[in-house]
């Protein structure tokens, strides 16, 4: 072997070491960045459940308190049927409404109407036994006559716990909204809720794994030790504060002897590397990172789009969720509701129009409503899908009855927009508005009548007084010419001594 040779060889044997010497301090570099990338990955996907826990159980809770307010709601649209002692003419209608929102939420314990702060409405009946007729603005407790009054000033909802209840111990969470007639205190509407099984429709659980607080209070569910161990926590927003959800931070590692395995493994399978380095082309390589590369864009778009996919499904999802809570809100107004798309289908009716009107299916929202075989002149769709919100009046030819209608724009999931129309029933009234008419009429015509009559007085004294007054001229003249004639005329006045 010549003196170039061994050269040769030995400056190929320092280039190999010294490209392994370079990727094994590389590999060593990438193995610590990888634990530390693992350990910011872990924290990122923590953080990001925590976010969604929180999101969840918060649009769970709105969710809750959006039916309370649908409680209120209802009675403020039955306040002509309660009397001044707080009792509905149909005590079954008002039964029957709170059992269909107690029936659509599983950790609802109960509900409650309470005219002048008593429990009058409860729901369920195995409930009433306990709550019926207590007084909420004279009980025992101090600190429940002060949140009570604290919720009537404040006329929004009013928050008592979480805390164990003294029925049966569990935990509940007691939301109370005043109501007002006339700025005037009328009432409480109150909804219990079971927060445990809250928190398992949220998917909080097990409870070792989470853990809820009053912001900066106590803890009131999950591992307390949680708080102590972890600062991974995110606030849910409430009418009345704050509260606080906690996760314990997990942070994996790789232990020392799989670092130096895997760092052995990576110095053989480098020192490899570097001998064939020298054996195969450069344009074989090449080849090869070109193909690498496209596998990893190919991988990294299929992610993607399965990505998209599952967000899509999501999505798709949780819009058919609202519009069944949607729905279900629509079916329990006491107003007519019904959908109406672009090309005059009827989409969705409730069964107050459905009892008035019959079946929908099939027919356009002119024939349903007007037997008619094309689209009305005085159709308002074309306003709403131009982004307005209209406000008229219609009077049935097939019912006989008087609706007050608002119309307002209504987006699909695809984009396209369609009308809701909300129909409320105003036919007594407008009778009443007719009845006043007639008689304001009538006292009009009454007026005007009297007024003629005494015109007609007026006129006739007024001739009276120019007849008078002409008469008085001619006997004057006739004076004169008396005198002028040499005759004395008679006085017309002896005792004054005038003519």
């Amino acid at each position: 072997m010549s003196t170039t040779d061994k050269h040769i060889r030995m400056k190929a044997l320092l280039i190999s070491l010294s490209i392994s010497i370079l990727i094994l301090t590389c590999f060593w570099y990438i193995i610590n960045h990888y634990e530390i990338t693992l350990k910011q990955q872990q924290q990122f996907s923590q953080e990001k459940e925590l976010t969604s826990k929180a999101s969840t159980l918060t649009q769970i809770i709105n969710y809750r308190f959006a039916l309370l307010a649908g409680v209120r709601a209802f009675v403020f649209s039955n306040f002509d049927q309660f009397n001044n002692q707080g009792h509905h003419s149909d005590p079954a209608a008002v039964n029957l409404f709170l059992k269909k929102l107690y029936s659509s939420i599983p950790d609802i314990r109960n509900i409650t109407i309470s005219p002048g702060g008593i429990h009058q409405y409860v729901y369920p009946d195995t409930e009433k036994t306990k709550m019926l007729g207590h007084n909420l603005l004279t009980d025992k407790r101090p600190h429940i006559r002060k949140k009570v009054q604290q919720t009537i000033e404040s006329k929004q909802i009013g928050l008592s716990g979480p805390y164990p209840l003294r029925q049966d111990g569990s935990l509940g969470l007691i939301a109370r909204l005043p109501i007002y007639h006339n700025e005037e205190f009328w009432g409480f509407v109150t909804m219990v809720l079971n927060v445990t099984k809250m928190l398992e429709v949220g998917g909080l659980i097990p409870s070792d794994r989470f853990a809820l607080r009053i912001a900066g209070g106590d803890i009131f569910y999950g591992n307390a030790a949680v708080f102590n161990e972890s600062k991974l926590f995110t606030p849910i927003s409430l009418p009345e504060g704050q509260w606080e959800i906690a996760l314990p931070l997990d942070t994996p590692g790789l232990s020392i002897s799989i670092k130096v395995t895997l760092f052995i493994f990576c110095g053989i399978f480098t020192l490899l590397l570097s001998l064939l380095f020298f054996l195969f082309s450069t344009r074989r390589w090449y080849l090869q990172l070109r193909v690498d590369e496209a596998t990893e864009e190919l991988n990294k778009r299929n992610e993607q789009l399965g990505y998209e996919i599952t967000e899509r499904k999501r999505a798709d999802k949780e819009l058919r969720i609202e519009r069944d809570k949607l729905k279900r809100i629509f079916e329990a107004m006491a107003d007519g509701v019904y959908i109406v798309n672009q090309q005059y289908d009827i989409q969705y009716a409730n069964p107050v129009l459905i009892k008035e009107f019959g079946s929908f299916e099939g027919r356009k929202c002119y024939e349903f409503f007007h037997g008619l075989t094309e689209a009305c002149p005085w159709c308002k769709i074309s306003d709403v899908l131009a982004g307005k919100t209209v406000h008229w009046e219609w009077s049935s030819l097939k019912n006989h009855k008087t609706y007050d209608l608002i119309d307002t724009p209504l987006k699909n999931a695809d984009g396209s927009i369609s009308k809701l129309e909300i129909f409320r029933d105003i036919t007594e009234r407008k009778q009443t508005e007719k009845e006043l008419k007639q008689h304001r009429d009538h006292l009009e015509e009454m007026v005007d009548e009297r007024t003629t009559e005494l015109r007609k007085m007026v006129n006739a004294m007024a001739g009276r007084e120019v007849w008078m007054a002409e008469l008085k001229k001619e006997i004057k003249s006739l004076q004169e010419q008396l005198k002028d004639a040499g005759l004395q005329p008679i006085p017309l006045q002896p005792s004054t001594g005038k003519e």
